[in-house]
């Protein structure tokens, strides 16, 4: 297994504790830097690749990305794919990682399942009581109680690992929109209940983003992060998009109690809130878009399935046209690397 996480900062108490437990249990991590950032970095345990560093790969992705964007977090996870990862663990430079964190992938996850014929699932009911909701949650489905009523089957069921996105909660200040930061009458840190995980089933949907989430070698294509869309929306368009092609892959999300805790870096929550307009106004878009494209079954129609979505998504003006090259330039590393090939 592979860390990977982005950051323009030189240090940070969660990058500390990566490098440290990297070390301890024989890991790679890996820092991505960008050209805010520093020029070197020197946390014992962490490789760092600068925006130079990265450019000097051999990977498209590198050269032709974007910079000042979260989406050089790409050339991390090529990196750690051309170094043999079976499965990446990325996260976000404010996030403390918990002990659990660095616990081993297993070959099999225990889940919780339930039924909803509702939309959309409000995923963080099922973790705490307190009325909170995952940045990517529509605003007009949060008082809806629908999305909060879940439906479990008797007992949990076993799943493969290969088969699953696992996508942990974060306690203190979680990955919430800038809406809830804006109105929340109880702004306090949020200790989600230590709950078995979570399915989520095909017939519903919920968000999930980029800072606690681990993916297996089978659905790596998945992890392309859209560049021609607000920081905001990159990780979440791509949860979205990724939840569909999962439909044809018989795999599922899965969100998991708590494995870090975030100490949220300073932001300016307007231009937070203005940054997520574009998801405000489209989030139930993109579902219809995607609910009505027909994608063919099977692992080796990931690559199809992926640019006939971001085709459809240029169309339709969640990303700009200039989001394929981006996207061609990813599948063609993946392709050298022998992913997808």
């Amino acid at each position: 297994m592979a860390f990977v996480v982005t950051s323009i900062n030189s240090s940070s108490q969660g990058l500390t504790k990566i490098g440290e437990k990297a070390l301890e249990y024989g890991y790679e991590a890996i820092m991505v830097g960008d050209r805010k950032g520093p020029a070197s970095f020197d946390t014992p345990g962490i490789t760092f690749y600068s925006l130079q560093d990265q450019r000097e790969t051999s990977f498209r992705t590198a050269t032709q990305g974007p910079v000042d964007t979260y989406t050089r977090k790409l050339t991390g996870y090529l990196i750690a794919i051309s170094h043999g990862a079976d499965f990446i663990r990325e996260t976000d430079d404010d996030n403390t990682p918990y002990d659990n964190f660095f616990a081993p992938v297993p070959d099999s996850i225990k889940v919780r399942q339930f039924t909803s014929n509702n939309r959309w699932t409000n995923i963080c009911s099922a973790f705490t009581d307190r009325h909170v909701w995952p940045r990517g949650f529509p605003l007009n489905e949060i008082h809806n109680p629908a999305t909060s009523a879940f439906a479990w089957t008797e007992g949990t069921k076993d799943l493969s690992i290969s088969h699953v996105v696992l996508q942990g909660l974060a306690d203190g200040d979680p990955d919430v929109d800038a809406v809830y930061r804006l109105t929340a009458a109880d702004s306090s840190e949020i200790t989600f209940r230590q709950d078995a995980p979570a399915q989520i089933p095909h017939t519903t949907w919920t968000p999930f983003n980029s800072q606690a989430t681990t993916w297996p070698k089978r659905l790596f294509p998945l992890l392309y992060l859209p560049a021609t869309c607000s920081f905001r929306m990159t990780d979440i368009w791509r949860s979205f998009v990724a939840q569909r092609l999962m439909r044809e892959l018989d795999s599922h999300v899965i969100y998991t109690a708590p494995n870090v805790h975030q100490d949220r870096n300073d932001h300016d929550l307007m231009r937070d809130f203005s940054d997520e307009i574009e998801g405000y106004l489209g989030y139930n878009k993109l579902l219809d878009l995607l609910e009505s494209t027909t994608l063919e079954p099977g692992e080796d129609k990931i690559t199809h399935n992926l640019r006939l979505i971001y085709q459809k998504m240029v169309e339709h003006g969640f990303v700009t046209e200039t989001e394929l090259p981006l996207l061609d330039a990813w599948l063609a590393d993946l392709t050298t690397l022998g992913i997808n090939s």
